[in-house]
């Protein structure tokens, strides 16, 4: 059995891409996606809302066009998959942290896939 570990989100970037660069020098940005889910609740009958943020990163030429191109507020689609990773803080306790690294973006309104 095959297991596939694809995401895929259409939302609006809630800051300006945050860019760095790695230990071996690679640009590495790091974007926040917002998404929002609608229902109607059944008890009420009132719309609801629920907004989810994300962490979306990606490395070297991509995280350069990401630099250039998006902004806060920019609606995009992201396609790419889930990732972890987990330090030790001072005080000895784990933490986890979960990201998509993304393979392929479409900024909405005109602008190509990437």
């Amino acid at each position: 059995m095959s297991i596939n570990n694809n995401v895929r989100l259409l939302g609006n970037v809630v800051a300006d891409p945050e860019v760095n660069y790695n230990p071996k020098g690679i640009v590495v940005a790091t974007i926040c996606l917002a998404t929002t889910e609608f229902w109607k609740d059944k008890k009420t009958d009132e719309w609801k809302e629920e907004n989810t943020w994300h962490t979306i990163i990606c490395w070297g030429e991509m995280a350069k066009a990401i630099e250039r191109r998006v902004k806060k507020g920019t609606s995009m689609t992201i396609e790419g998959r889930l990732a972890n990773d987990s330090w030790q803080d001072n005080d000895g306790k784990k933490n986890y942290k979960v990201f998509i690294k993304i393979e392929q973006y479409h900024i909405h309104g005109g602008e190509k896939d990437r």
